[in-house]
């Protein structure tokens, strides 16, 4: 086990910025060591431990079923801002692939 520092203001820093008078300052923190468990290893770590789960069985750490919640919400805030409003989710993929496909379509980029 390892600890990973965590910093924690005593006054938010929204009410820290508008009652501070200087130019440069900061609230008053203090540092808390959170112990966790494992390594970190980032990306390297996750894609070896999906090559084990294929090779050995072992239990991945970032299943699919999670991922596909990242992707829906990088879709919703694609198309919130193509279509300037509100995008629910899941999205409506119909919708999202149609404004998807115009941008494709009118894009400048070249492959070489």
């Amino acid at each position: 086990m390892r600890n990973s520092p965590s910093g924690r203001t005593e006054n938010r820093q929204k009410n820290f910025s508008a009652e501070y008078d200087g130019i440069f300052g900061r609230p008053e923190s203090t540092k808390t060591e959170i112990p966790i468990e494992g390594k970190a290893s980032g990306h390297v770590g996750i894609m070896s431990n999906w090559i084990d789960a294929i090779l050995h069985g072992t239990e991945l750490l970032a299943p699919g079923e999670e991922g596909i919640h990242a992707v829906m919400l990088s879709n919703a805030m694609l198309l919130s801002a193509w279509t300037d409003s509100w995008s629910n989710i899941p999205v409506d993929e119909e919708k999202f692939n149609r404004l998807f496909q115009e941008r494709v379509e009118s894009s400048s980029f070249k492959r070489s």
